[in-house]
């Protein structure tokens, strides 16, 4: 048994530390995301940086990504695989959790710039003939060749920061896409299977910041619903004659309680 001066209070001393604060991902508002997109459209990785944007897939699962996996008649993109850098080199291997193996709907944009981005490639291999690699992936350079993860990012920074963008990193997309999902009143379970977490909590503590807003929605949602039970309660409760009266101005556009009738039901 360890007798270290000061072993057994250890665990104090831990649980006195101030808790670290979580920081919001960074991301792009929409604008500056279509900006960016609109800006990117003709380059070489164009097609990957919006890929990235609207499915939240991961660098390294866009990297991974074959034409096998891709059925643009049926609108999907299935994340089978990851190409990330390990020990200063490229490894291919199964995506990050099991939850990343996934199955993902494209939104009509994105199908058709991969449509374009199909054909610009089968049109280079038809040049090279032979000389073409045979890995199948949907993402690379124009002679074929897989895209290096760190020539990606720094792709990514250069042509960010020459529209004068906030630098948010390549896996900024992923968290602008999460977003963006997240504060148009998607369920976050969605969010979260699109995203490939391995359970909807890890999303909910990464975009709680864009949360609050809902909160507002709810309160207002409730109030709405509250209000509207209780016009209903006191008409059924009023004298049939008071009653079509009522049911009379409503298609006028006058509420029951603002049409000048001030009405008490009593308990009997």
């Amino acid at each position: 048994m360890c007798s270290a001066p000061g072993h057994n209070n250890f665990a104090v001393r831990i649980k006195g530390l101030p808790a670290l604060e979580q920081r919001p991902p960074r991301a792009w508002t929409t604008d500056q995301l279509v900006a960016f997109l609109d800006a990117s459209a003709a380059d070489e990785m164009g097609p990957l940086w919006r890929f990235i944007a609207t499915t939240g897939c991961r660098r390294g699962e866009a990297l991974g990504l074959s034409w096998d996996d891709v059925d643009l008649e049926a609108g999907t993109a299935t994340i089978t695989r990851q190409r990330t850098i390990a020990g200063g080199t490229v490894v291919e291997g199964a995506p990050k959790t099991r939850a990343g193996a996934r199955t993902v709907a494209l939104d009509g944009d994105t199908i058709e710039a991969l449509r374009a981005h199909r054909a610009g490639q089968n049109a280079e291999r038809l040049k090279l003939g032979a000389g073409w690699p045979t890995h199948g992936l949907v993402f690379t350079h124009a002679d074929g060749t897989p895209l290096w993860p760190q020539t990606v990012t720094a792709r990514f920074k250069a042509l960010a920061e020459s529209l004068g963008l906030p630098t948010i990193g390549v896996h900024g997309l992923r968290h602008s896409a999460a977003t963006w999902m997240i504060s148009s009143g998607v369920n976050p379970r969605v969010v979260q299977q699109r995203l490939g977490h391995s359970n909807v909590s890890i999303t909910l503590g990464l975009y709680t910041h864009v949360l609050p807003g809902h909160d507002r929605d709810a309160a207002e949602a409730l109030g709405r619903a509250l209000a509207e039970r209780r016009d209903h309660s006191v008409i059924t409760a009023l004298p049939v004659g008071l009653k079509d009266l009522v049911n009379d101005v409503r298609p006028l556009g006058l509420e029951p309680r603002t049409c000048g009738l001030r009405v008490r039901c009593s308990a009997n």
